[in-house]
């Protein structure tokens, strides 16, 4: 995954509710270089100068190449939003949105797999590198940079994690197993995982050294 603060993100399903437009002005605020936005019906309108398009292969012709789509949209028009972004040429996908359906996941990891496209999530805060750019709902406050990735299946313990190892040596980063595995700053990896979860500790052999926290 290639996360830099020039990376262009674009918003599905941006003016969808207060939250979803409150998720995009707060990505915009960290320093995330959100380009466009995305809601039917929406087209030509602007929400803090942030331009809305009715559909991605608009947004994709006016702004040119997007590298994340961060999606927002109710649960039942993700599979439509996702195969929209992977359509234009979108291969970094954030999930937000909670409540999809299996089979219409099952449907978008087999696109996705047969694109070469990284999916988060869904029902995922999305990923926040410290200091450089958000992607998704992460609250700020809970993380600075250092040399510790998180990764977890649930939000709030992933925020408990990343605030109680924020003590001024360490910091965190939020994100999925491939990216963090590629990332060669992290030297430690903190995995979350819910009570009973024991397929989720599987990834304890990924790193040079993880901790694993119940």
């Amino acid at each position: 995954m290639n996360l830099t603060p020039e990376s262009k993100v674009l918003v599905q399903g941006i003016t969808e509710s207060p939250a979803s437009t409150r998720a995009a002005l707060m990505m915009k605020a960290y320093g995330t270089n959100v380009v466009a936005g995305v809601s039917p019906g929406r087209g030509g309108l602007e929400v803090e100068g942030i331009p809305i398009f009715d559909l991605v292969e608009q947004a994709v012709a006016a702004v040119g190449h997007v590298d994340t789509a961060v999606i927002l949209v109710d649960a039942y028009s993700v599979l439509d939003a996702a195969l929209e972004a992977i359509a234009g040429g979108i291969r970094q996908i954030a999930i937000v949105t909670g409540g999809v359906p299996p089979l219409d996941m099952v449907h978008l990891v087999r696109k996705a797999e047969a694109t070469e496209t990284l999916v988060i999530g869904p029902n995922s805060p999305g990923i926040i590198v410290p200091d450089k750019l958000l992607l998704g709902t992460h609250p700020k406050e809970f993380y600075t940079p250092g040399p510790v990735g998180v990764i977890s299946r649930s939000s709030t313990l992933t925020y408990e994690v990343a605030l109680e190892t924020d003590g001024g040596w360490v910091g965190t980063v939020d994100g999925g197993l491939y990216w963090l595995r590629r990332d060669c700053r992290f030297f430690f990896y903190a995995v979350a995982a819910n009570f009973g979860r024991r397929r989720q500790y599987r990834s304890d052999s990924f790193g040079r050294g993880s901790w694993r926290v119940e």
